[in-house]
């Protein structure tokens, strides 16, 4: 066992080869733990970010009549707590306190808030010496990436005390993503001096390491009794870092160049990813009827009239063409001797729409992305100019 918490044990376990990993496995069987268990499994399990915790593998140990859930990760050396009781360099902490703001706003961009991060949940690979984050056990999950519904009651409390915002102690108040924004200030701060601030005169960063000094000013506002008076993002953060010539700091949703977080933009699609088919052939004379399943959305039936295969038949005046009925049937021409190969005609046209469709969305996301990657790359240029003045006027001793 190398680590036991609120939401989970944590052992280190090897497996057939030897290879050495971390598995978290919940002891608590209480309802509300297995839920928040089983959020937290789930969102790291989809994560694709590398500031985040992965999950490699998940299962359920059986002790006696009772299911214990459980998921392996990969196993990093350290905590930043540890990091920070060996005498972290303060010229180090730009780049470890960079991948915590990166994870952070990942998980942020994905809808999730923290809402428990300390040091003891920010994990350092060694020797690369980069950090992600971990322990999502009590974040808040959007509703569209609830599994299930956990209930907060009354006295559950949901963070680490040292670390959590106002707003979290206080029964009743809203918590957003302000009080991830609070917590990492308190770290930030923490990681220069190696206090966490608590009330007015707190120990400053300027008091340690003058060349920093600029921070102070930032940290005060991340740690703002009122909430509404933090910055309101993460986002808002790392420019005033950026601005203030905090080293290492970019904005995340720059990295979409990788498409670590932002993924590749894709039209919405009624479809949900299924693709048409006809069935329920009936004839009458001169029509062929037949049923679309799913309904087919006014695009991909745009693209059926599109095709241009309406091919005639020996008996048929004129060429086949498709004539919706309803959002759900259509009907074709057609005569009793010919009525089977025209089903199948329909049946060729609707498996070459899909195709089409599919083809067209695909197309339709990569120019969303090519515009999407075009205006950060924009962005960037923005911020890197607002950077190169901002230093000047510091050189200059013009600017605050």
């Amino acid at each position: 066992m190398i680590g036991n918490g609120g939401c989970g044990t944590v052992f280190q376990v090897t497996d057939d080869d030897g290879v050495i990993f971390a598995l978290k496995l919940l002891r608590e069987t209480t309802s509300s733990k297995r839920k928040r268990f089983k959020n937290e499994l789930a969102f790291c399990r989809k994560n694709q970010h590398e500031r985040i915790i992965k999950v490699l593998d998940e299962g359920i140990l059986h002790e006696g009549s009772t299911r214990l859930p459980f998921y392996v990760m990969p196993l990093y050396e350290m905590t930043l707590r540890k990091l920070m009781n060996n005498n972290l360099s303060h010229d180090d902490v730009p780049v470890l306190f960079r991948d915590v703001l990166d994870g952070v706003e990942a998980a942020h961009l994905q809808g999730v808030i923290h809402r428990d991060l300390k040091p003891e949940n920010l994990l350092v690979g060694i020797p690369e010496r980069r950090v992600v984050v971990a322990d999502f056990g009590v974040a808040h999950f959007e509703e569209e990436d609830l599994l299930t519904a956990v209930e907060t009651r009354a006295h559950d409390r949901l963070a680490n005390y040292r670390y959590s915002a106002p707003e979290q102690r206080a029964l009743g108040r809203q918590v957003d993503y302000r009080a991830d924004v609070y917590a990492l200030g308190l770290i930030l701060n923490e990681m220069f001096t190696g206090e966490v601030p608590q009330g007015s005169e707190y120990k400053l960063v300027s008091s340690v390491t003058p060349q920093f000094a600029y921070l102070d000013s930032i940290i005060e506002r991340m740690i703002r009794q009122d909430p509404a008076r933090r910055p309101s993002s993460l986002v808002a953060v790392k420019d005033q870092m950026i601005t203030s010539g905090f080293e290492f700091v970019t904005r995340q949703k720059l990295d979409s160049v990788r498409k670590m977080v932002v993924p590749a933009s894709s039209p919405e699609d009624p479809l949900g990813g299924r693709d048409v088919t006809a069935a329920n052939f009936s004839y009458t004379p001169g029509r062929l009827g037949f049923r679309f399943e799913p309904a087919p959305p006014a695009t991909w039936v745009g693209i059926l009239y599109a095709l241009g295969d309406y091919r005639s038949y020996v008996g048929l005046a004129e060429p086949v063409r498709v004539e919706m009925v309803s959002d759900k049937t259509a009907t074709v021409p057609s005569n009793e001797d010919i009525v089977v190969e025209v089903a199948q005609m329909v049946r060729e046209w609707v498996a070459s729409t899909n195709r089409e469709y599919r083809k067209s969305l695909k197309e339709k996301g990569e120019e969303l992305e090519r515009l999407n990657l075009q205006r950060l790359m924009e962005e960037r240029g923005r911020l890197e100019e607002q950077a190169r003045a901002m230093e000047r006027l510091k050189k200059a001793s013009l600017a605050d």
